[in-house]
């Protein structure tokens, strides 16, 4: 009995010791503990673009530039190249006047150990994407503090290359990648500057912001139809939600910088090119069925994307959540309606499949459902945040509320265990990539590339 009451001491002391030693890890030190971990985990996608070649339509872009580099070996010829290349698809292939003018300089054309600081290229933009996007809206919105903001934003980050359903055409191949992942890393800038110049009071700011709207506007409808698509979408709630709060000036504003998209988008889907190319699809679907099927394929990838995974991430972001939903409590945030945005984020991600359907019959490829797989984590965390919000101020003036500082430890905790779940369970891009370079299997895939072109 005395061994048993000993043994029983010996465990609290332990559980009270360990408790005690948590409890000195503040949030600062939780944050910077999962940045270093974000940022490690993306080493191995960085180091396996040294491996990475150019294939398929790499070469029908980036042709004339390649020639015009051996030629002249002049930087000016080779965007002028560049230019011809776009103007030459605008007219005979497709009007994507600003991807193709980008597809046209693939790193490849100055030589082919070049081609990975392509996918190098496309990681980085989309780090300052959606890092500039968090930071912008969790900070200016939500008043949270840089790294709290910092600290989401690297989540999303860390999910979307992680476990994006396509890694090869999202990254590593760069006709795909700088088409796609590139131009939604566009669209959160065209985000940021949209939201800049609703909350900024001052006239001389509130120019420049719709002034940079309108030139980043612009070059996002000159890509991908769904990107462009989406741009479109996000302005026409923009407007909406103007008019809605009966900000007049805003919604004139937002509306003329929605005509420019329209504008610019038409100019695009219109051109010669995107005939010739329409002509080769047969299957596509009639507004009403492509409306149908977009929302049917929509709500079916949610429900696959859905999955433990986010169960984990949630869970590791909860402490930080907790201290940015407190922060912003404070500040007279009034968390609301959590189903409608819920149901607005649901129609918007069933939206971006309406102009595969339309124009091809089906929701589309690898590097299109990476776009709306980025769109929905995104989403998702923005709404998984809000509604916890929502339930926070629900049930702040309860006693077990009150007491949330004093037990923070456990979901310091759960986070902890959390993110080793997800590490255990989730097979990442970084361990298919590690794997890859540790087996050699990435150097033996370039050596045979090189053989079969030689």
């Amino acid at each position: 009995m005395t061994e048993n009451n000993n043994r029983s001491l010996k465990i609290d002391h332990c559980l009270d010791r360990l408790i005690r030693m948590i409890n000195r890890i503040t949030i600062m030190h939780y944050v910077i503990i999962f940045l270093l971990f974000y940022s490690v985990s993306i080493i191995p996608l960085f180091i396996a673009s040294k491996y990475d070649v150019p294939m398929a339509d790499d070469f029908a872009y980036s042709y004339l530039t390649s020639e015009v580099w051996v030629k002249t070996r002049s930087l000016g010829a080779v965007f002028s190249a560049a230019l011809q290349t776009d103007v030459d698809f605008w007219h005979n292939w497709q009007g994507l006047y600003s991807s193709a003018f980008l597809q046209a300089l693939q790193p490849g054309i100055f030589g082919e150990s070049f081609y990975g600081f392509g996918a190098v290229f496309v990681i980085l933009s989309l780090i300052v994407g959606v890092l500039s996007l968090s930071v912008f809206l969790f900070k200016v919105f939500f008043h949270s503090g840089v790294f709290e903001s910092l600290f989401i934003g690297m989540t999303i980050l860390f999910v979307i290359l992680q476990t994006m359903p396509d890694i090869t055409q999202g990254v590593y191949w760069y006709n795909g990648a700088a088409n796609y992942s590139f131009f939604w890393a566009v669209q959160c800038f065209f985000t940021v500057f949209v939201l800049a110049y609703h909350k900024t009071e001052k006239a001389c700011r509130c120019l420049i912001y719709v002034f940079g709207s309108v030139i980043i506007g612009f070059l996002l409808e000159g890509a991908n139809h769904i990107t462009a698509f989406s741009g479109l979408l996000f302005m026409a709630v923009v407007v909406v939600y103007d008019i809605i709060k009966n900000k007049r000036k805003m919604a004139i504003i937002s509306a003329a910088v929605l005509v420019v998209l329209i504008t610019a988008f038409l100019f695009n889907i219109l051109s010669p090119g995107t005939s010739v190319r329409q002509a080769e699809y047969t299957t596509g679907k009639s507004a009403f069925l492509s409306v149908v099927s977009s929302i049917c394929h929509g709500i079916w990838m949610i429900t696959e994307w859905t999955d433990l995974k986010l169960l984990y991430i949630f869970l590791a972001v909860l402490p930080v959540v907790l201290v940015i939903i407190e922060r912003s409590d404070r500040c007279g945030f009034v968390y609301h309606n959590p189903l409608i945005n819920i149901l607005i984020s649901v129609l918007f991600i069933c939206a971006l499949y309406c102009p595969g359907y339309y124009a091809m019959g089906y929701g589309g490829t690898g590097r299109i459902e990476n776009v709306v797989y980025y769109t929905f984590i995104f989403l998702y965390m923005l709404n998984i945040i809000y509604f916890t919000g929502w339930i926070y101020q629900k049930l702040k003036s309860s006693r077990r509320m009150n007491l949330l500082d004093e037990n923070r430890y456990i979901f310091i905790i759960t986070g902890l265990i959390a993110v080793c779940l997800f590490t255990v369970g989730v097979r990442s891009n970084a361990y298919w990539a590690l794997k890859a370079l540790v087996q050699g299997r990435a150097r033996d895939f370039t050596v045979d590339y090189i053989t079969f072109i030689q």
